[in-house]
């Protein structure tokens, strides 16, 4: 039986217990388990090769384990954990993050058997924890603030036809993102105004889509703004990308998730975050409340 998890539930502000970790949301609890069992074989200074041949399994299924794209079992865990000489009570703590762990979570459950967005699903993990998301859009509204006749026109418009299943199976998820996310941590979306302009759904459809996104700006800690063409070049224009915060006692530095016609890519790099905010900055300083541009 499915446990479905809802990411409202917890409070990023409210820090967990010692002790306690199957009290961070699901998405928190993968990275904090993957991050404890990479740090932990580093700690043995063991390669993955040496952890291969001692029957922990491939390198390849190492590396998926230890960057949080691939869940363990506790088997797994409780081997790899005793392969790293831990202390039995650390064993037994890891080995109750991986059974939490495996728990689905809202898009798992919603998503079961519509073609899997590996990439996507990565980046609603980290979202669904995150303290705050700073987004810039491209050529189009950024799917957090899509209506959802955006969404569906979005979605009859890619190259290999959707079934209607699976477009109304798909809209149900992204609506849901948007429940789980907006009104419960700050998120800033910058929209250039080319975005803004593009017809969808037929008559009216612009209209409609600029006043679903006042509509968001309504909630608690909601900020859509538009870079409008009066500020001029900015420095974007090189596709959609967010900016995931996360609270600090999760462990999680912050990250930057960019979106291109080759799939989305994450980087936790300071050189990489540093100049992404200043990019965002620059933009966002440029830019005007939804509202203004809608008047």
């Amino acid at each position: 039986m499915s446990t479905l998890v809802d990411a409202d539930r917890w409070d990023p502000d409210q820090p967990d217990e010692p002790g306690q970790p199957a009290e961070l949301p699901i998405g928190a609890l993968r990275r904090s388990l993957a991050r404890k069992l990479r740090e932990a074989r580093e700690a043995a200074r063991m390669s993955r090769a040496a952890v291969e041949r001692r029957g922990g399994g491939s390198q390849s299924k190492l590396t998926r384990i230890e960057n949080g794209t691939s869940i363990p079992r506790r088997a797994d865990v409780e081997f790899l954990a005793r392969l790293y000489k831990l202390p039995e009570e650390t064993v037994n703590a890891l080995s109750e993050m991986a059974v939490k762990a495996r728990q689905q979570t809202w898009w798992e459950v919603l998503g079961k058997g519509l073609p899997s967005e590996e990439n996507f699903e990565i980046y609603l993990s980290f979202e669904s924890f995150a303290r705050s998301l700073q987004v810039v859009g491209g050529l189009v509204v950024p799917g957090i603030a899509q209506s959802e006749e955006y969404m569906r026109h979005r979605l009859a418009e890619v190259p290999e036809p959707l079934g209607q299943d699976v477009i109304d199976r798909t809209v149900q998820i992204r609506m849901r993102r948007q429940e789980e996310i907006l009104g419960r941590i700050p998120v800033t979306v910058v929209i250039p105004e080319e975005a803004l302009h593009r017809e969808h759904g037929g008559s009216g459809g612009v209209q409609r889509q600029i006043a679903y996104l006042c509509e968001l700006n309504s909630r608690h800690a909601t900020d859509i703004r538009c870079l409008p063409y009066s500020a001029g070049p900015y420095q974007g224009g090189f596709g959609e990308f967010t900016i995931l915060e996360f609270p600090g006692h999760t462990g999680e530095r912050p990250v930057v998730y960019t979106e291109t016609y080759f799939g989305g890519q994450y980087s936790a790099s300071d050189e990489v975050l540093g100049g992404i905010k200043q990019r965002f900055a620059a933009i966002a300083s440029r830019s005007v409340p939804i509202e203004e541009f809608a008047a």
